[in-house]
């Protein structure tokens, strides 16, 4: 064997450098495979945040346009007000599903939670809006409604504080 390395130790680092020349290149690929696929994951998680954020503004301007008071006062039809709400919350909630893939279930329940107080609203509004008892005048029930309707504004101004601060660390570390 010493013989072989001595007498053609030219062909034989040659070959090691061959070998060393295709593991590298390996090793290369593999790792823009990885680092491909972050990237492609990483873009893809702030598209859906992006819509998310999105969403949830078309539900709140949904909130403030819609007319509570024709509501309450009963002069628009329920499928009407369901054409009007159902579609932007939809929207919302297909959102929050999607981010499931990208945050981790501690995380996601903030997002979670917004779309669970956006709901809350809705259900206040019907909630008002099937109440025919006589305690409560229809300007009552629409300052009840407003009430809730702005806590709950401010309740989720809270989350999206929270998570602006998770986002922006997660993408910090990067």
């Amino acid at each position: 064997m010493k013989e072989i390395l001595t007498t053609y130790w030219s062909q034989s680092v040659l070959i090691i450098l061959s070998i060393a020349y295709f593991v590298k290149r390996i090793f290369d690929n593999k790792s823009k495979k990885i680092e491909i696929k972050y990237s492609l994951f990483q873009q893809n998680r702030i598209i859906a945040v992006n819509t998310f954020f999105s969403n949830y503004a078309k539900v709140e301007f949904m909130w403030h346009k819609l007319s509570y008071w024709e509501v309450l006062e009963h002069k628009i039809p329920t499928k009407e007000i369901d054409e009007e709400i159902w579609p932007p919350l939809y929207a919302l909630k297909q959102s929050v599903f999607e981010l499931k893939v990208y945050f981790s279930t501690n995380d996601h329940k903030h997002f979670e939670k917004l779309y669970q107080n956006f709901q809350s609203i809705n259900g206040h509004l019907l909630y008002a809006k099937g109440d025919y008892s006589e305690s409560k005048t229809v300007t009552q029930k629409a300052n009840d409604f407003t009430a809730i309707r702005d806590k709950t504004y401010k309740d989720n101004s809270k989350i999206i504080d929270e998570l602006t601060t998770i986002i922006r660390k997660s993408y910090a570390d990067i």
